[in-house]
């Protein structure tokens, strides 16, 4: 009863939260007496018009497909298991999203992709697979504050304050022309063909600061260079970068001479985070570690560093969420006392 109370009120909780737009729930059990059950049967409603807002509810959302510009989605955040804060909780999951010419989304845990088909798309405080434009084509992504494995934002975009951990030899972290600042990025076992193939962060024309890039893999090459010092960033001139104040796994030895303004320190996870707490908790900073103080800024490199920093679990902005519920197992005199301790996301 406890987890069915949770859930309902976490939902009437998400309409709240957006009561000034048009909005529009979306649960997919029939007995929720929510408008829709799913995002096809929004979009399918002549009612629902371009700038909608669509709320979330907990639950398996499956694919989300988009058909009006300037839409908003809005769930409940990820990983509310693991913060003891938000244990209450409940997440809203899809599998999919794709997002048309000005929208936006919030709060939602993607199992596969979220992508940004036309130009002016917001991805903010989401935990997916991968986020990306679907093509060169498509201009001017922001994706910030975000948990995923690959991140790639195209033209004139910006990807900043995100936490991209990934096991694989692909690029991390992609632009043109854009601004690549204050993310944090973890890539294990990538040993790689060198820092400028298959680097964790490549772009071109584009401004690459206060991030941090490490790579974990241990051991040497067969040139006796540590895996370390490969795989962070594409340093190759010719692709017209501006990279500063990033801190890097690379030890000082292997200091590329025409990026001084970097932070060649051997960075490691141990001597950079906390390492501790949620999946996303645990890539805060040290106090001992030197991305403290080191952005173009003066502020702290990484997600948690800059003008936006990231935020735990993905709640978005003014999202109630239950924090305690307290229901007996029985009734006393013939009544049921709840209590329940709500608490909004004020940043």
């Amino acid at each position: 009863m406890k987890k069915q109370l949770t859930l309902l009120a976490a939902c009437a909780l998400v309409g709240a939260a957006a009561a000034n737009a048009t909005c529009w729930r979306i649960n997919p059990s029939p007995f929720a007496k929510a408008q829709f059950q799913t995002v096809a049967e929004a979009m399918a409603d002549i009612n629902v018009l371009p700038g909608d807002t669509l709320l979330l509810d907990p639950g398996q959302h499956n694919g989300i497909e988009l058909k009006r510009d300037n839409m908003t989605i809005i769930g409940t955040g990820y990983l509310l298991d693991m913060n003891t804060k938000w244990s209450e909780s409940q997440v809203s999951i899809a599998s999919s999203v794709y997002l048309t010419a000005g929208s936006k989304i919030e709060g939602v845990r993607c199992t596969g992709s979220i992508i940004a088909t036309a130009k002016n798309c917001v991805i903010s405080r989401c935990y997916s697979n991968s986020i990306q434009s679907q093509n060169a084509g498509v201009k001017s992504t922001l994706v910030e504050g975000c948990l995923a494995n690959s991140i790639y934002v195209e033209s004139n975009g910006i990807a900043r304050n995100n936490i991209i951990i990934s096991n694989s030899y692909n690029v991390c972290l992609s632009a043109t022309n854009g601004i690549i600042e204050n993310n944090t990025v973890i890539r294990p076992n990538s040993t790689g063909y060198g820092s400028t193939e298959n680097a964790a962060i490549r772009a071109n024309n584009s401004t690459i600061r206060n991030n941090i890039i490490i790579n974990t893999q241990a051991g040497f090459d067969s040139n006796n260079v540590p895996y370390s010092a490969k795989n962070c960033i594409d340093f190759s001139p010719s692709q017209n970068n501006v990279i500063i104040n990033n801190i890097l796994s690379i030890p000082a030895r292997y200091a590329d001479t025409n990026y001084t303004n970097n932070y060649f320190v051997g960075a490691t996870v141990e001597n950079t985070f906390v390492n501790e707490g949620s999946d996303d908790a645990k890539w805060q900073l040290l106090d001992s570690s030197a991305a403290k103080g080191a952005a173009t800024h003066g502020g702290d490199c990484g997600a948690f560093g800059g003008a936006t920093p990231y935020v735990l679990s993905g709640i978005p902005m003014f999202l109630p969420h239950i924090t305690e519920a307290l229901v007996p197992a029985k009734p006393t005199d013939g009544k049921i006392t709840v209590k329940l301790k709500i608490e909004n996301q004020n940043e």
